[in-house]
């Protein structure tokens, strides 16, 4: 009986020794199964089928690399459809639990525009926002390295674009854009070219120069004589500035009279002629210098003017306002009317060249390259434009200068060439075979919608300074576009 009883305890151990050993299978199993999910982790996304297919997404956003040379945004889209979590304003499902700052810089690639600009957006001020921006400025540095190492006029102005297009707040725009400007401005050096038709869409491109006379034809036109230039030379008394509120433009009396408006002196473009008289008989007063960033201000502090344009971190106060269309200026001048009483606006074509000649028949603003320093803000010989007139500097190399830093014309009106490109009322034509000769803007049969802009810019080259020189761009805001007002008398 002992031997039985005790062969009966050894068979009631092996069912209790073979549940012991399932339970502890059981355990290993899920935690096997646990870690495997621990270390997975932030990169479920839905709408994957398989965790192998999230693997893939990862990588794929994490080895995407942008081209040496170039680049398109072919990479930056594939990120977007393919990372829901790092892509800008997407609206996909969160994941069950939100990652952290340090889980999504994890999946960031680092030399992905999109991914990192989509992680700034949404974790700004985290411990891994300083390291991102640094990144972006090096892709930005990277980006501008490929324009200055360009080979060839053509391939540095389209690498030129697409650095404005990927970086349209970045640190070299200011020069990219001024490059865009300045190949135009080369442009229309050259023989004629073609002229979108009225109506044409021309936002999503830099819109072709105006057009200028071959050399030959130019050579041809002869000066004014000197008979007729006297017959029409207008008084020049200057007159006292004055405002009509504490906030509103300096503006002065120009006096009335006719003048030889075009190119009287021969050396001019086609688009200048034929010369002809026109008479200023209206009583109007004109800006003395352009609107600054303090007046533009003031429009805004009214609630009246709702875009605050950018100064390109030269100063603003009593420079002039730049990045300004020419629509942009309709609210500036509707308050400023409504303020006053009397009726600003924008200079006719004819109005201005009037105001920047006040009396004098010379082609250009200075009588020598040596003296233009004086009267205008242009590439002067501390500027880096290859253009530049290096007989002489006039303190404000690359940008725009205060209001009123250079020496006044007859009229009293300071900066009337140079500084800033000057919008005026006036719509585009060839020539001035049909135009007003009471002064008005002439706004029918455009050859162009553009508005003509006159006076040249900071960046430009003594060719551009000649007082009938003509330029025309699309409604656009370029950091040397600015504007006067006149105010039409009672």
């Amino acid at each position: 009986m002992a031997s039985g009883s005790e062969e009966g305890r050894h068979l009631s151990v092996k069912p209790k020794l073979r549940l012991i050993i399932l339970s502890v299978a059981v355990v290993l199993l899920l935690a096997g199964a646990g870690f495997i999910l621990w270390q997975n982790r932030g990169t479920f996304q839905p709408g994957l089928s398989s965790s192998a297919e999230s693997d893939q997404k990862l990588a794929d956003v994490t080895t995407e690399e942008i081209p040496a040379t170039e680049p398109t945004h072919d990479a930056d889209l594939a990120d977007q459809s393919e990372n829901p979590s790092l892509a800008e304003g997407s609206d996909a499902a969160p994941n069950s639990s939100e990652p952290d700052a340090d889980q999504v810089w994890e999946q960031v690639a680092t030399d992905n525009l999109t991914s990192l600009r989509a992680f700034l957006q949404e974790f700004g001020e985290s411990e891994h926002a300083p390291e991102a921006r640094s990144l972006i400025q090096r892709l930005d540095d990277a980006a501008w390295e490929r324009v200055s190492a360009s080979d060839g006029h053509a391939a540095r102005i389209a690498a030129a674009e697409e650095y404005i297009e990927r970086f349209p707040d970045g640190t070299r725009t200011t020069e990219a854009n001024q490059l865009l400007a300045s190949d135009e401005e080369d442009t229309a050096e050259a023989s004629t070219v073609n002229h979108p038709p009225p109506g044409a869409d021309t936002n999503q491109t830099i819109d072709p120069p105006i057009e200028t006379a071959d050399a030959d034809e130019i050579s041809e036109t002869p000066p004014v004589d000197a008979s007729a230039k006297e017959d029409v030379r207008p008084e020049t008394t200057v007159a006292t500035p004055f405002q009509d509120c504490p906030v509103c433009p300096q503006v002065i009396a120009v006096p009335v009279g006719e003048f030889l408006m075009g190119d009287v002196s021969g050396d001019g473009d086609a688009d200048e002629l034929p010369v002809h008289k026109v008479s200023i008989g209206g009583s109007v007063a004109i800006g003395v210098h352009e609107v600054t960033f303090d007046e533009w201000g003031a429009c805004v502090a009214d609630g009246a003017c709702s875009y605050e344009p950018d100064d390109m971190g030269w100063g603003r106060g009593r420079r002039p306002v730049i990045n300004v269309s020419a629509s942009d200026t309709d609210s500036y001048l509707t308050w400023l009317s409504g303020k006053t009483g009397y009726r600003y606006r924008l200079p006719s074509e004819a109005e201005w060249e009037y105001a920047a000649r006040a009396g004098n028949f010379e082609s250009y603003v200075g009588r020598t390259e040596a003296d233009i320093c004086q009267y205008a803000n242009a590439a002067d010989a501390s500027s880096k434009y290859r253009w530049r007139n290096q007989l002489c500097e006039d303190g404000f190399p690359d940008r725009s200068a205060p209001a009123g830093s250079f020496t006044a014309n007859a009229f009293g009106l300071h900066d009337m060439m140079g500084n800033v490109w000057e919008w005026t009322a006036d719509c585009w034509h060839d020539g001035y075979g049909a135009s007003p000769t009471d002064g008005g803007a002439w706004t029918e049969n455009c050859d162009k919608p553009d508005h003509i802009l006159r006076g040249g810019a900071f960046s430009v080259d003594q060719t551009k300074l000649r007082v009938s020189y003509r330029y025309s761009y699309s409604d656009k805001r370029l950091p040397f576009f600015g504007f006067r007002v006149v105010r039409e008398n009672p």
